[in-house]
């Protein structure tokens, strides 16, 4: 099922079912004509917004009002089948918070905090970072400590510079040391999903910050040395330093191990592109020998470039293999089959690609290929 069909015209029959049972003078059958004629040719997050502002628009009340309304027919209560509204739905509350509640600081926080228990609030939240900084930050503090892991991933996630679907925040792209601070108590975070927001933030904050991401996972990675923290730490910073991998750091390769000084000789590269039915599919091909003993761990991966016509390089860079135990006179040789029709991340048309092989951060061959 496409992702935008959670939003439809049954959810809002749902929906509007439930706040009638909250709200006697709510009709759903208005909620439903207040949607644009067009509703079901919008994609997702138009749907969203279509559902937010029809739902506000009908419930008719002033904010706080309307709010109390809206938590109460989250309560298994107001279910016919006494369940709890929760998950995708939730996103429409999300959505009236981030729109109708910016004035209503103390009544949006209650909100948000009740919401990201059920879904999530990092959309909602933005808006107050944005016009609160001080004030949002600060319960975004004591949040860290809450016992709710759902609340304390809300933290990390709603305070990420680049987070997916969100409104920027500029005030988060240029006080990246008060994002560190709230990154710095939830680093050892019992929670994976937790943890894994930090490193998501972490990965947002090194496209405009490197030096300071990888000076941070530096300094928690000594922090956790000889503790039962050590390996969640060392999956952080693999996670938080991905896009600065792929851009070949120096210093973020190094960190986790992949140094550039490692001595190999290539003994072949070879690309090939050939027809599969109605597919195209690159076949990848390399070889190399490492030369001398060396601790270090070896990285392989391959880009994919294009220049158009304006001069502007795309490039695109993909995950290959990973070894490390190195030993002298090793040879480590790899095949793949790469799926150009069926790659969800980019679209390759007809024409002449450049396809690098990157060992560690650093190109070591190049081969053209004509993808027909």
């Amino acid at each position: 099922m496409d992702f935008k069909e959670h939003f439809s015209i049954t959810l809002a029959q749902s929906l509007g079912k439930r706040i009638e049972t909250c709200h006697q003078d709510f009709s759903t059958v208005d909620f439903v004509a207040a949607l644009p004629a067009d509703f079901e040719g919008l994609e997702m997050k138009a749907r969203v917004n279509a559902l937010a502002e029809a739902l506000y628009s009908t419930l008719d009340l002033p904010y706080p009002k309307a709010i109390t309304v809206l938590l109460a027919a989250t309560d298994a209560k107001a279910s016919v089948d006494n369940l709890p509204l929760k998950s995708f739905p939730i996103w429409i509350l999300s959505t009236i918070i981030e729109t109708y509640g910016r004035e209503h600081f103390t009544v949006s926080m209650a909100a948000i905090y009740h919401i990201t228990q059920l879904f999530t609030g990092e959309f909602a939240i933005r808006p107050f970072i944005d016009s609160y900084p001080t004030e949002t930050i600060a319960l975004l503090e004591t949040w860290a400590s809450d016992p709710s892991d759902d609340v304390r991933r809300l933290v990390t996630e709603g305070s990420r510079s680049k987070l997916p679907w969100a409104t920027k925040v500029a005030y988060l792209s240029d006080n990246p040391q008060v994002v560190m601070t709230l990154l710095e108590r939830l680093k050892f975070d019992d929670a994976e999903y937790v943890r894994r927001s930090v490193a998501n933030n972490l990965n947002d904050i090194s496209k405009d910050h490197p030096a300071l991401v990888i000076s941070t996972l530096r300094q928690w990675q000594n922090e956790s040395e000889g503790t039962i923290q050590v390996k969640n730490i060392q999956w952080i910073a693999h996670h938080a330093l991905r896009t600065l991998c792929k851009q070949g750091n120096a210093d973020a390769l190094a960190l986790l191990g992949y140094a550039q000084d490692i001595s190999f000789a290539l003994d072949h590269f070879r690309v090939t592109c050939q027809q599969q039915g109605d597919g195209k599919l690159l076949k990848l091909s390399y070889s190399l020998s490492i030369l001398k003993p060396t601790a270090a761990k070896l990285m392989v991966d391959f880009a994919i470039s294009k220049t158009n016509q304006t001069g502007k390089i795309s490039r695109k860079v993909y995950k290959w293999s990973k070894r490390s135990a190195l030993q002298q006179g090793q040879i480590i040789a790899n095949d793949k089959l790469f799926d150009l029709a069926g790659n969800k991340q980019k679209d390759y048309a007809a024409g002449l690609y450049e396809v690098t092989l990157i060992a560690n951060g650093k190109v070591i061959a190049t081969e053209t290929v004509e993808i027909r």
